[in-house]
């Protein structure tokens, strides 16, 4: 991270923001007082802190187009490693779609709960 955009990694430290406009830095300033703020600043993500900011604080939007190529970036990587772990020489599928989604769901089953709803076949 640059030096310029070390206030959206933590608004409560002391960081030159000179070459920000006046407005911005007076925003900041707003922020790093509000001990409220700095609660939820420990307790939440930092695009979640910032992206709960949005409908107070103009300065908010510079801080999220500074991160979202992250998270973008982030998102495509981790899908690109689940289609190449899902096509391999002995499985290779035309239609990924749904294993894709299934591997990209941060959700986990409950098998216990899913093993209690199937009924065992019996033999006769």
């Amino acid at each position: 991270m640059s030096p310029q955009w070390n206030w959206v990694n933590n608004p409560f430290a002391n960081h030159s923001v000179d070459h920000l406009p006046i407005s911005d830095q007076e925003e900041l300033i707003d922020i790093s007082c509000n001990s409220r703020l700095k609660s939820c600043f420990a307790e939440q993500s930092l695009g979640d802190f910032w992206a709960n900011l949005k409908d107070i604080y103009h300065i908010s939007e510079s801080a999220i187009k500074y991160l979202l190529p992250f998270c973008t970036t982030y998102l495509c990587e981790s899908g690109f490693s689940a289609m190449t772990n899902l096509k391999t020489k002995h499985r290779h599928r035309l239609q990924l779609e749904d294993d894709l989604r299934l591997k990209l769901t941060e959700g986990q089953p409950d098998f216990q709960e899913l093993c209690k709803e199937k009924r065992a076949h019996l033999s006769h």
